[in-house]
C-alpha cells in the first residue's frame, strides 16, 4: 500500500505561506495612563492602569496555524453605587475598542481581519460592551 504525500505537500504549502512573527508586548508602544476627573456628584470610577492592562486574542486557521493579537487602543470604564461601592451587584463596566488598533502577528492577517471579511474597521472603527451584571467569583470578593 503506498501512502500518499499530498497532506504532507499541502501541508509545507500552507505553512510557508503564512509568515509569522511574534511581536513581544515590550516592542509595542502602549497607551498612557490616564486619569478621569469625577464631577461632584457622580458615581465613584476607577482609573485603569493602562501600562498594565491589555485586550489580546488568539486563534488558529484548522488547528494547524496559530496566531496572537492585540488591541492598541482601548479605554475601560467601572463604576460603582456611590451608597454601596462594595456591591458589586450594582457595579457597571463599559470598555470601548478601537477596532483600527487591532495588530496581530501578521501583517496580512491584521489587514485581513480589518477588512469586511470580519470588523470592516472603516465602517464600525469602535467596538463597545457594557456589563449587564457583574457576579462576584468567591467568598472575599466583591
Amino acid at each position: 500500500m503506498q501512502k500518499s504525500l499530498a497532506p504532507f505537500v499541502l501541508i509545507g504549502i500552507l505553512l510557508s505561506a503564512c509568515s509569522t512573527t511574534v511581536i513581544e508586548d515590550s516592542e509595542r508602544e502602549l497607551p498612557a495612563p490616564t486619569t478621569k476627573v469625577m464631577e461632584e456628584g457622580s458615581p465613584p470610577s476607577f482609573d485603569v492602569d493602562y501600562l498594565q492592562s491589555f485586550i489580546a486574542f488568539k486563534g488558529n486557521k484548522g488547528g494547524i496555524i496559530h496566531h496572537k493579537g492585540k488591541f492598541e487602543d482601548f479605554d475601560l470604564e467601572i463604576t460603582v453605587d456611590p451608597k454601596n461601592p462594595t456591591d458589586s451587584t450594582l457595579a457597571k463596566a463599559e470598555v470601548s475598542i478601537g477596532i483600527k488598533s487591532m495588530v496581530t502577528d501578521s501583517d496580512g492577517l491584521t489587514k485581513h481581519l480589518l477588512s469586511a471579511d470580519f470588523f470592516e474597521a472603516e465602517k464600525f472603527p469602535n467596538a463597545t460592551f457594557v456589563t449587564t451584571s457583574v457576579t462576584p467569583s468567591g467568598e472575599d470578593q466583591s
